[in-house]
C-alpha cells in the first residue's frame, strides 16, 4: 500500500513539474516549435480587457501563417493576412525565448504595404510574449507593453505542410 502511495504522489509531482505553459498539455510529444508550425485563425484578440478581434481582422487580417525560415528550425517567418498567402498584412520573424515559455516576435517593415502599427506590433521591434497554451489545434499568448495588456488566441487552421486540421 506505500507502494502504491508513493508511485501516486511521484507520478503527480512529475506531471505537474512538466506542464510547461498555464494552459497547456501536462506532455506533448511533439516538440514545441512543430506545433507551432501551419496557418492559424486569430480567434481572440484583447486589449486591456477590451474584444478588438473585429480592429485586429480589419487592420491586419484574420490568419496567421507561421513557417521556418530555411536551415533553421527555431526560428520562423509569420505573416498576418487576409488570405492563405497572408498578403495584405503584416510579417516578421518569431523565435522561441531561452526558456521557451515565450515567443519574440520582430515585425518587418513592409515598405509596399506601409507600416503597421497595432497593440504591440511595430516594425523592427522586437517584442516578447507569454505563451500560456500550446496544443497541436490551438494557441494563446498574452503581454504587457506600454501600460496596455493584450491577449491573442489561435485556432489552427493547417498544419505545416498545408493539409487541413
Amino acid at each position: 500500500m506505500k507502494k502504491i502511495l508513493f508511485i501516486i504522489l511521484l507520478s503527480t509531482a512529475i506531471l505537474s513539474g512538466c506542464k510547461k505553459y498555464e494552459e497547456g498539455p501536462y506532455i506533448s510529444f511533439r516538440p514545441d516549435n512543430r506545433r507551432l508550425m501551419g496557418e492559424w485563425l486569430v480567434t481572440e484578440y484583447i486589449s486591456n480587457g477590451i474584444d478588438s478581434l473585429q480592429y485586429f481582422k480589419d487592420s491586419c487580417g484574420a490568419n496567421l501563417g507561421i513557417n521556418e525560415l530555411e536551415d533553421d528550425n527555431w526560428q520562423f517567418i509569420i505573416g498576418f493576412g487576409n488570405s492563405k498567402k497572408l498578403y495584405g498584412g503584416f510579417g516578421g520573424v518569431m523565435d522561441f525565448t531561452s526558456n521557451r515559455k515565450g515567443l519574440e516576435i520582430t515585425p518587418f517593415y513592409n515598405s509596399y504595404y506601409g507600416s503597421y502599427v497595432i497593440g504591440p506590433f511595430s516594425p523592427n521591434t522586437k517584442i516578447t510574449w507569454k505563451l500560456i497554451k500550446l496544443t497541436n489545434k490551438e494557441f494563446k499568448m498574452t503581454i504587457d507593453v506600454n501600460n496596455r495588456s493584450y491577449k491573442m488566441s489561435f485556432k489552427k487552421i493547417t498544419d505545416s505542410r498545408g493539409k487541413p486540421i
